[in-house]
């Protein structure tokens, strides 16, 4: 396995977007996954890490392109020796961090495949925006859906509450 990337981890540590809980590594190999955005590691000792990728939101599996956003999620890190950097808990008690594959960042490499949006919350990283931008502009992904089929996770998930 690749060696972690301690600049890297210093920088996202120091990141606005970083959470006030310490940050933690963890490797692994990933065993499964969910969905565009989170994913199962089964670490050295046995244990499984289930993780959500931080700083982007991909289609739910039941709506349009929920489904490529998975593959392309499995395409990139299923049975992959990777480098998990636990940087906070989310509102379901999910450990939340950045997933990093031979170098690269799991959720930058989806942003740019078109497979998932930037997480709209308080801080959004302007790297991030960069690179959903430049896919949208190129029409990948789910950019290429029409407009009418293209609605954000958290909308889609807003309208789904409702029923």
């Amino acid at each position: 396995m690749p060696p972690f990337p301690r600049r890297t981890a210093l920088l996202l540590l120091l990141s606005p977007a970083a959470h006030a809980a310490a940050a933690h590594e963890a490797a692994g190999r990933v065993i499964y996954v969910h969905d565009g955005n989170s994913l199962t590691l089964l670490l050295p000792d046995q244990r499984r890490l289930r993780l959500r990728l931080a700083d982007i939101d991909a289609p739910e599996l039941d709506q349009p392109f929920g489904e490529h956003a998975r593959q392309a999620l499995t395409a990139l890190a299923w049975q992959q020796d990777a480098i998990a950097l636990v940087t906070g808990i989310d509102e379901r008690e999910r450990p939340i961090g950045k997933l990093f594959i031979a170098g690269r960042e799991a959720g930058q490499v989806m942003l740019r495949l078109g497979a998932a949006w930037v997480a709209r919350r308080e801080r959004e990283d302007p790297l991030l925006l960069g690179i959903e931008a430049e896919a949208r502009r190129a029409g990948r992904g789910l950019w290429s859906l029409p407009d009418g089929a293209r609605l954000t996770p958290w909308e889609w998930r807003r309208l789904e509450r409702r029923d």
